[in-house]
């Protein structure tokens, strides 16, 4: 009547039904915050008022909350790349000193204020139960691990710098993510995104965010390698391997497997959208076929092919990283014992060299292509190349990063805790050189397009080599802020703004794609791509998902962190 033509949908809104599964997490979590509810309680209201009934208890308490909130090692000011993880990173950190030296052990000095006076052995016994006791409990007060979380004070041996470049990572993936998701999800102008907006130069920062990735990489072998050659040679070359795999399973597993039950089980229910019920339904079914793989770290190489069908796609990291540590061991060892330092170095060099030149080996072979609107080569992959199968998510293809964070934590662990002061000249050259690759390999495919493609050498050896030229830059820019070089880059980077985001790395990276899927199944119309609109979008994924990170780490990460040194250190 009005000359508008309007579509009409309908949508019938049922009741989904509350699975087993759905039950059993939504149990899991109250359990969870149950026993996050009962460890404050004994903290703030018998704990802490137990040991201020006296001056002298009130001294030792002063003294006890000091170190719980101020004591944060160096390692948990890492933690999480990616997550870290996370991570990032406290799983290695602390893994590899095969002990439990965080704050949460000290919780246990007031039950180990006579341990040198001569005891009957009932009492000894009962007094290690009550420290055990104690240190369960206070594993889950919300106040201990709180403050924990939140603390920003610098501490002596601080690895600062490496707290800001995996937070800005991580805003970087974030950024990814939301427009990767939002671009395949419900658009209503799709076709002015890839036409207008794809080949612009700006956007190249989006179409180049898996960089990111690589970063954490190096962030992971960076510190699993400074911190284990320090703990070996203080120990004599001695160490717990069974505790350095341990931990690391420990340190990630559960808080992985709460958001895999989440994602799978309670999303569905959260919030009405057309397509939800259906999108969700996948989840469930594929999670439910292969959510042993994510378990078992293998869920990059199971199944094959089906890259489409992993149980939370963005865990192939998690993976990736989990494969590389159990590998670590062969080159720790061997750059930790000076007879040996040479080839250690020597192998970590080749295996980075040669996993470029399988990944450029297997891209020509695919045809796969670079640039903007690329189209493959050759025809031996069904329409567009599944490239999460072949390169993406491979473990033979990822390692170089890793490869480029071993070699420059051996860096600066031979530097023995010394500023190394660089020449004004090569520190300038230094900076220069890794910031401008960084940015060519960033923006230089800028205005490249089917109609003249790059040729397909170009594009094979572009995908072998990017990665690992990417990360040694990151390594530069990591070593040198380390060593005193990084001046304002380094103030920047060391910001104790950075301490409590880094530690919520891990738990963002598991969450943030929840987020966005919260937002995008549950429209009930299409979303009108613009940079202001996506950017704002994007913030408030942000701060969402790191809030969510942040209950979860009080109500399943710190918990079970706590659990494992309390245990731990009572079993010596």
């Amino acid at each position: 009547m009005v000359g508008i033509n309007a579509g009409i949908y309908f949508t019938c809104i049922t009741d989904i039904p509350w699975t087993g599964d759905a039950i059993f997490v939504l149990f899991l979590l109250c359990l969870f915050g149950a026993c996050v509810l009962i460890g404050t309680t004994y903290d703030v209201f018998y704990r802490r008022l137990k040991l201020t009934a006296t001056p002298k208890d009130e001294g030792k308490h002063k003294r006890l909350n000091e170190t719980e909130e101020h004591n944060v090692d160096e390692v948990q000011h890492l933690s999480k790349e990616e997550a870290g993880n996370e991570g990032q990173d406290e799983k290695e950190g602390e893994g590899t000193t095969g002990k439990s030296d965080g704050p949460v052990e000290k919780t246990n000095e007031t039950f180990e204020e006579a341990k040198d006076e001569p005891q009957p052995p009932g009492r000894r016994r009962r007094g290690v139960l009550a420290g055990i006791l104690d240190g369960i409990l206070m594993s889950f007060s919300c106040v201990n691990n709180g403050l924990k979380i939140l603390n920003c004070e610098k501490t002596a041996g601080n690895l600062g710098a490496l707290n800001g470049i995996r937070v800005i990572s991580m805003f970087w993936i974030i950024w990814g993510h939301t427009n990767q998701f939002l671009l395949f999800g419900r658009l209503d102008n799709p076709f002015d995104v890839l036409t207008n907006v794809l080949g612009q130069f700006w956007f190249r920062i989006t179409t180049e965010a898996t960089f990111s990735v690589d970063t954490f990489f190096v962030l992971s072998g960076l510190l699993l390698t400074y911190l284990t050659l320090k703990h070996l040679a203080k120990s004599e070359g001695k160490l717990n391997w069974f505790l350095f795999v341990f931990h690391r399973f420990w340190r990630i597993t559960p808080l992985y497997m709460v958001c895999i039950g989440i994602w799978s089980s309670l999303l569905v229910h959260i919030g009405t959208g057309p397509d939800k019920e259906e999108f969700y339904s996948g989840v469930r079914a594929t999670c439910a076929d292969y959510w042993w793989a994510n378990l078992l770290y293998i869920n990059n190489l199971v199944p094959y092919p089906g890259s489409v069908n992993l149980c939370m796609g963005w865990s192939w990291y998690l993976a990736n990283d989990m494969q590389f540590f159990l590998l670590s061991p062969i080159f720790l060892i061997l750059l930790s014992r000076p007879k040996w330092r040479k080839i250690g170095i020597g192998s970590v060099i080749g295996v980075a060299i040669t996993s470029c030149l399988i990944t450029a080996v297997v891209a020509g072979y695919w045809g796969y292509p670079v640039g903007n609107y690329p189209q493959p080569f050759n025809n031996r992959t069904a329409t567009q190349p599944a490239d999460a199968d072949r390169i993406y998510a491979k473990p033979w293809c990822r390692i170089q990063s890793y490869m480029v964070g071993i070699f420059v934590g051996y860096l600066l662990y031979s530097v023995k805790d010394q500023k190394m002061k660089i020449p004004l000249i090569w520190n300038l050259l230094g900076w220069i050189l890794s910031l401008g690759v960084m940015f060519t390999l960033i923006f230089s495919l800028y205005g490249s397009s089917h109609t003249d493609p790059l040729p397909n050498w170009f594009a094979a050896l572009w995908l072998g080599f990017n990665r690992f030229i990417f990360s040694s830059c990151v390594g530069w820019v990591a070593f040198a802020c380390l060593t005193g070089n990084g001046g304002p880059v380094d103030a920047f980077l060391s910001w104790g703004f950075w301490q409590p985001l880094s530690r919520l790395t891990f738990g963002a990276y598991l969450l943030h794609p929840m987020v966005i899927f919260l937002f995008v199944k549950n429209q009930k119309t299409s979303f009108h791509w613009t940079i202001l609109d996506t950017g704002f979008f994007c913030v408030a994924n942000i701060v969402v998902s790191y809030g969510w990170a942040f209950v979860l780490s009080l109500l399943v990460e710190g918990p079970m962190m706590g659990i494992e040194k309390a245990l731990l250190k009572r079993s010596k």
